[in-house]
Formats: structure tokens, C-alpha cells, sequence
């Protein structure tokens, strides 16, 4: 999720670990609000991401941010910030 506070260019795009662009989410001028996006862990030709670490970058006019996730094989996405704050196990035993 993220808020812009005035209407400007956005993109969103994920990057791989050595920084190749696995799939450009976002790219489209977007007006003042609050928007949610989920990246359904494919690249470009709709083939799923391997296992790995991955960045998401928001850009929004001159501001930035970067978000670093981890894929666990074919199990969701995760934002690693998040998972560890919480205390959540990173990974799942079935």
C-alpha cells in the first residue's frame, strides 16, 4: 500500500538480486490517494519467479522507496521487514 500526496508519474517495478527487472507492476500517472498493489510473483512472460530475493521500487514523481522480499520456493510472497518485526516464521512447515 501506498499514499500520494499530490498526483504524479508511478511506477513500480521488481528487480531481481543482482538488479535484472523481473516485471514492471506499476507504470501509469495516478492521482492524490491510497493505493494497494499485488505483485503475483511472474515476470514479464507470465512465468512464475523462482526462489529468491527480490526488490520492489516505487518511484512517485522525485520520491523513492525500496522494498526487499523473499520468495520460499512456490509459497507467497513475503516483505521480510514485516515478517521479521512481527516475529512471524519465514518459513512454512505443512
Amino acid at each position: 500500500m501506498y499514499e500520494l500526496p499530490a498526483h504524479s508519474e508511478v511506477s513500480l517495478i521488481i528487480y531481481d538480486i543482482v538488479g535484472r527487472e523481473v516485471q514492471t507492476v506499476v507504470k501509469t500517472y495516478q492521482e492524490t490517494g491510497s493505493y494497494t498493489v499485488t505483485w503475483n510473483s511472474t515476470d514479464r512472460e507470465g512465468q512464475p519467479a523462482t526462489g529468491g530475493m527480490y526488490f520492489a521500487r516505487l518511484q512517485a514523481g522525485e520520491n523513492s522507496s525500496v522494498v526487499k522480499m523473499v520468495i520460499f520456493g512456490r509459497l507467497e510472497l513475503h516483505n521480510t521487514q514485516t515478517a521479521l518485526e512481527s516475529r512471524k516464521p519465514l518459513l512454512y512447515k505443512g
